[in-house]
């Protein structure tokens, strides 16, 4: 069955659905995107006690990492928080050694460490954690050297190393680096080039990664690459012009990527054998995916409330669930970030202009 129609209802609870109708006029029936029943979002809480904003999200086997750039007195650094599932902050270390010039972050999980990274000093630089949150090495450089101005940087642990990509600003582009879990860097190859500002993510499937890029008013793209960063086929445009950020996750089927354009939200998906589908899900921009195993996790910046809200999305992309809202309206809430942790999702995300508090809810079927 192709789907031809999504109707937009408002619910009491205060919920919007997206209620998806058949070609012959039919209401879905199960596995075309029938919904499995709606989520329960736990009470968002704030994390920080000072200003921060750019948050990043884990699961770590039991306990949630957040990464973010604090700026308490105009002196930003990266800080790590360990969560527990009520949000309650288990700890809070200072990842990075360098301050001033810190801003975007990222941040992995091992299996036994936690890998933070963030943009300073003109380049990517991570270090380690342990589990319990202590810092076991130095700041170290990730992205190339020679000059690059480099920012965004989106990193995936996948199982032997980790995989960023990142903005490279001199010259303008995307850029892939593979790293081993203690930082050493065996691959850093550009993937996109052009003219202006752009951002990136990655995905691990298998032997090979998904990219997706995307440029300020200019196209999103999807490639395929191999360990080395060496493309696999052509890169698939997505979308002629975007708002900006995009997100991507790998799938049973292949890949999907989420994003806006005039504040139209998006998720193309594309199978392996290129094949690529594409559903409007809702209004807003700043996506972010997490695949749970069955169903993709997305949440996004609902712009008219400037509010977080969040859907589940069959591999297809089909809606399997109502679209929550996860925060309250207002207060400029922006830079979501969700993980699947095995029995639902949690989402991480920062409010106020220019970043202020750093956010966190959980979302779980009820």
């Amino acid at each position: 069955m192709r789907w031809t129609l999504w109707i937009v209802l408002a619910a009491a609870c205060g919920r919007v659905h997206f209620d998806p109708i058949g070609d012959d006029g039919d209401d879905a029936g199960t596995g075309d995107g029938l919904f499995l029943g709606d989520f329960a979002v736990s009470t968002p809480v704030r994390l920080n006690a000072t200003p921060g904003w750019f948050p990043a999200l884990v699961w770590a086997d039991g306990v949630y990492g957040v990464a973010y750039a604090e700026f308490p007195d105009g002196d930003a650094r990266a800080q790590l928080l360990r969560v527990d599932a009520d949000g309650q902050v288990l700890s809070t270390t200072t990842a990075s050694a360098v301050t001033g010039n810190v801003h975007e972050s990222a941040i992995m999980w091992t299996g036994s460490e936690y890998v933070v990274a963030w943009s300073a000093n003109g380049g990517i630089e991570a270090a380690r954690l342990s589990a319990a949150g202590t810092k076991l090495s130095p700041d170290t450089r990730v992205s190339a050297n020679g000059g690059f101005g480099c920012e965004n940087p989106h990193g995936i642990f996948d199982g032997s190393g980790i995989a960023f990509v990142y903005t490279a600003t001199s010259p303008y582009g995307v850029r892939f680096a593979i790293a081993d879990p203690l930082l050493s860097v065996s691959a850093d190859v550009q993937v996109r080039s052009n003219g202006s500002l752009t951002e990136g993510g990655v995905a691990p499937r298998a032997t090979e990664y998904g990219v997706a890029t995307s440029e300020l008013a200019g196209p999103a793209e999807f490639s395929r690459h191999t360990a080395s960063g060496a493309p696999i086929g052509t890169p698939i445009m997505l979308a002629p012009s975007v708002d900006g950020s995009v997100a991507i996750a790998a799938t049973s089927t292949g890949y999907a990527v989420a994003w806006s354009t005039n504040d139209s939200m998006h998720v193309t998906t594309i199978d392996l054998s290129g094949a690529v589908e594409d559903r409007m899900i809702g209004t807003g921009h700043t996506p972010t995916l997490a695949w749970q195993g069955q169903r993709l996790g997305v949440a996004w910046t609902d712009s008219s409330a400037e509010q977080i809200v969040f859907a589940e999305l069959e591999p297809s992309g089909a809606p399997a669930s109502a679209v929550v809202t996860v925060s309250a309206a207002g207060n400029n809430a922006q830079q979501p970030r969700v993980v699947s942790d095995g029995t639902g999702y949690a989402i991480a995300w920062a409010t106020g202009l220019g970043g202020n508090g750093i956010h966190f809810a959980r979302v779980t079927r009820m």
